[in-house]
């Protein structure tokens, strides 16, 4: 939290939330941001990818 309050220069709360489709790794939401570093988002763009080519 510290680290996340010096890189935003404001006061940061966080919400912790176990959700097992992520399989791992983590999504993080700001406002309408989402920063999805998971192991299902990365399939999801995967399978994006494969589709397209």
């Amino acid at each position: 939290e510290e680290e996340l309050e010096s890189l935003e220069k404001n006061p940061v709360s966080l919400n912790y939330k176990i959700n097992p489709t992520l399989i791992g790794g983590l999504s993080i939401r700001k406002g309408n941001f989402v920063y999805d570093i998971s192991i299902q988002g990365n399939l999801l763009r995967l399978k994006e990818i494969i589709s397209e080519g």
